[in-house]
């Protein structure tokens, strides 16, 4: 299974046989699908060629639209000098560029999609696209929204699958895993320019900010990590973080924080403190089983099986108000509390 960043061509919308295809995979796969959109331009499509189809499968897929954007997965991009498009082949020729899957037909249908595309019409040539029969037979119903990582995953099957479709999508990255603090604090006695080749959460970690400058199309980025770490590694744990940073997420246009939630001394992170641990984004997240650090630096594979599960806006929500509302201080019945919240 996979998370799909998708874009619709006109093709989609010129035969009552290529809609109905489209529908289909826009239903089937809508807990692992984001669409790309900008303005109004699937309307403005959808009408042009509204007289030729069936009027009941137009309002069906409408109403699937509106289902998209309820949850959250409808991905705007914003107007700006450089991204100004007059036609919906004009937007998908610049997504296309990016590396974002454009569904489309190879049927023969009338009128052509040329109508509309101009000599942006350029899908039906690139042999490597899969149009959207391929797209149906190649993804069909998935079972639930899990993926099972095995041994033989490696970092091009994790970024091709997963991060790259979630990171391009985002404006706004935030990671949850309470064991990255007591990383940091490891690494404190270690030499920074070696954190990548000796830390499995630095190279993650450095993995998922490297992706997110590159593929997302959003023009103010902002990059997170909620962390816990025990009151005497703090000040060393910190100390790692500002070099962390420097060296490995040093970039003018992401906005980067780590958030430290202190807590007393002892062996783990409180109970307070999500068990989990997340990639999330402002659209669709990600579960991680065994926590961030999944890939080996070394061979870049993954370090042992575990279990990926994608989330929605619902879990996100929860998440992040778990975060927020942590109740900090020393209460006498509650031994393992957290202390205090930094920001840096």
């Amino acid at each position: 299974m996979r998370l799909h960043l998708i874009s619709l061509s006109p093709s989609c919308f010129t035969s009552d046989q290529t809609l109905e295809t489209t529908l289909k995979i826009l239903s089937r796969l809508f807990h692992q699908t984001l669409i790309t959109n900008y303005q109004n331009l699937y309307g403005k499509t959808v009408r042009k060629y509204g007289r030729y189809l069936n009027p009941n499968r137009v309002k069906d897929f409408e109403l699937l639209l509106l289902m998209y954007d309820k949850e959250n997965r409808i991905v705007e991009v914003e107007p700006s000098k450089e991204k100004e498009f007059e036609s919906l082949c004009a937007f998908n020729k610049f997504l296309y560029e990016q590396g974002i899957t454009i569904l489309h037909s190879k049927e023969q249908v009338i009128p052509l999609a040329s109508a509309i595309c101009s000599d942006y019409c350029f899908l039906t040539n690139e042999i490597d696209q899969p149009d959207i029969m391929a797209y149906l037979e190649d993804y069909p119903i998935p079972p639930r929204q899990e993926i099972r990582l095995e041994k033989t995953h490696d970092r091009e099957w994790i970024n091709n699958n997963i991060y790259e479709p979630l990171l391009t999508s985002s404006s706004y990255v935030q990671i949850v895993d309470p064991y990255i603090g007591r990383e940091f604090f490891l690494l404190s006695s270690v030499r920074a320019k070696t954190w990548v080749e000796e830390s499995q959460w630095v190279y993650c970690l450095k993995q998922i900010f490297d992706i997110f400058k590159v593929k997302s199309l959003s023009k103010e980025k902002k990059y997170s990590v909620h962390t816990a770490v025990r009151i005497d590694e703090e000040k060393k744990a910190i100390s790692t973080a500002n070099e962390f940073r420097r060296l490995y997420l040093n970039d003018l246009e992401i906005e980067v924080h780590f958030h430290f939630y202190i807590y007393e001394m002892v062996r783990n992170p409180p109970d307070d403190f999500p068990h989990d641990r997340y990639v999330l984004t402002d659209r669709i997240g990600v579960n991680i089983g065994i926590g961030v650090d999944i890939l080996n630096p070394d061979n870049q594979h993954v370090r042992r099986e575990t279990q990926l599960t994608l989330v929605g806006k619902q879990t996100i929500t929860s998440v992040l108000s778990q975060l927020r509302n942590l109740s900090m201080g020393k209460v006498p019945t509650k031994p393992r509390k957290i202390l205090r919240k930094r920001t840096i």
